[in-house]
């Protein structure tokens, strides 16, 4: 993957993220990212080779800007419950700002070997963050709770990424209610949600 620096790059890289999370891999074509990016189409084979080194960088830019925010956000807060609670936000939100751009994760190369280790390590570097919280919170065998935790709010974006009726309180109360549900399991949570899957 070439590395270039500079605001064309940026320009790429977002008109990229735009059209592959609105119309979805396959169906974008290269010209179409370089016209939105105000380049020429040679002008972007510059900067990359293929539409799998785009959208590899694309990811990847992405990706780490998630976890350098989640991993700032965590080391703001000081007990288990406040770190697990801004993990859900950080996750939650994520999705929620991105409901326009499904295709992003539904329509994305398959079997690409860069791209699938790009996020390979991206769920490992994000499930070693939530793991050192839960080890901060001497928790036993760390890891587990925090791939149990990721599970939970894994599982939790899906109603957003589908209902259209999805609002900003629903988003608030997965939260609150994903946070509890771990920390204190489901008859502790005391939550409809809850209740209504038993």
């Amino acid at each position: 993957m070439n590395t270039y620096q500079g605001d064309k790059l940026e320009l790429i890289l977002d008109a990229a993220y735009d059209l592959f999370g609105s119309q979805g891999y396959y169906a974008t074509k290269m010209s179409e990212i370089a016209e939105l990016a105000g380049i020429a189409k040679g002008t972007l084979y510059l900067y990359f080779s293929s539409k799998e080194d785009l959208f590899a960088a694309m990811s990847k830019r992405d990706l780490d800007s998630f976890l350098l925010e989640l991993s700032y956000g965590v080391k703001r807060n000081t007990t288990l419950e406040a770190q697990l609670k801004f993990i859900a936000e950080h996750y939650l939100n994520y999705y929620y700002e991105r409901r326009q751009y499904t295709k992003l994760f539904f329509k994305e190369p398959n079997n690409d070997p860069v791209i699938l280790e790009i996020y390979r390590d991206f769920m490992a570097n994000y499930i070693d963050i939530v793991s050192e919280c839960m080890g901060t919170a001497e928790l036993p065998n760390a890891h587990s709770y925090a791939k149990g935790f990721v599970g939970i709010l894994t599982s939790m974006k899906m109603d957003m990424l589908f209902d259209e009726s999805y609002s900003i309180e629903d988003l608030e109360n997965t939260i609150s209610f994903s946070t509890q549900l771990f920390l204190n399991g489901c008859k502790e949570a005391q939550q409809p949600a809850c209740a209504s899957s038993e």
